[in-house]
């Protein structure tokens, strides 16, 4: 009973504020507008390679309803397909989704609540501090468990130009509650740089479990905007001293807002309508 509460509660407080930010009638701009997306992504892992995987995911988008679906095959060293889909409804930075992903016979279904408020101008100077803070609530059963979090993630950016080049490193943390343990804590925290020459933007995310505690993941992305296409590379440790290589190749196509957000994926930090 105190986890379904926990979960309620959770969902509620996020799309109360994301109904309060709806308008009844969609604005006459917004009645004709449609967008969609498209994404492939393969991925090789080891070396030399001893596993791969291939995920293709599309998304069609009108007014504020979006829905996405993506099949994910395990490649090597067997084919293991993987199916899901979401269906999602945005309002400005406020959104609410529900997904389910079928592996083999078992099937996970999940409801989501996202804040991503836009950030705060701190400092304005050399370096330019930049703020925020983004929150989740999510509920869902994953493998015969139902479970619910709640994660609100703050952040510290710094902006800095040099030439045509912005250079933003930035530190943040994952502060979660869950419904098992109940108790508020610091789950994971990173550090990541971001890079953009204009044409191309390069990123460096590095991944800790709790408070800088213990390093969980290294992730280098290069993405040029223009064409859709990100590389990256990624070290995971295996907890017995080695390391997992991961090598991705990611192409994008439309709308990329509307696809699932990648892990050390390179962006903009906005405050208002200046982005950075």
């Amino acid at each position: 009973m105190r986890k379904s509460r926990f979960a309620a509660i959770s969902i509620a407080v996020l799309a109360i504020l994301w109904v309060a930010g709806s308008p009844v009638v969609p604005a006459e701009s917004d009645k004709d507008w449609a967008d969609f997306a498209l994404r492939l992504r393969s991925g090789f892992y080891g070396f030399p390679i001893s596993s791969g995987d291939l995920k293709l995911e599309g998304a069609i988008g009108i007014c504020d309803v979006s829905l996405a679906a993506w099949v994910e095959m395990q490649a090597l060293p067997s084919i293991t397909p993987t199916l899901g889909g979401e269906l999602k409804l945005t309002k400005e930075w406020l959104s609410l989704s529900m997904s389910a992903n079928q592996n083999e016979s078992q099937i996970e279904l999940s409801l989501k609540a996202q804040a991503v408020p836009s950030a705060w101008l701190l400092y304005e100077g050399v370096p330019t501090l930049i703020g925020g803070i983004t929150a989740i609530a999510e509920t869902g059963r994953f493998e015969h468990v139902s479970r619910s979090e709640i994660t609100l993630s703050p952040f510290l950016t710094g902006v800095i130009t040099t030439g045509q080049a912005v250079v933003s490193p930035s530190i943040g943390l994952d502060v979660s509650l869950d419904s098992e343990n109940q108790v508020l804590s610091v789950s994971g925290s990173r550090f990541t740089s971001t890079v953009n020459v204009g044409t191309v933007l390069i990123a460096n995310s590095v991944q800790f479990t709790g408070a800088f505690d213990v390093f969980s993941s290294l992730v280098l992305s290069i993405n040029v905007p223009d064409c859709g296409l990100t590389v990256s590379g990624s070290f995971i440790p295996t907890g017995s001293g080695d390391f997992i290589y991961r090598v991705s190749l990611n192409y994008e196509w439309g709308n990329a807002s509307l696809l699932s957000t990648l892990t050390g994926e390179p962006g903009t930090i906005c405050t208002g309508d200046v982005c950075y």
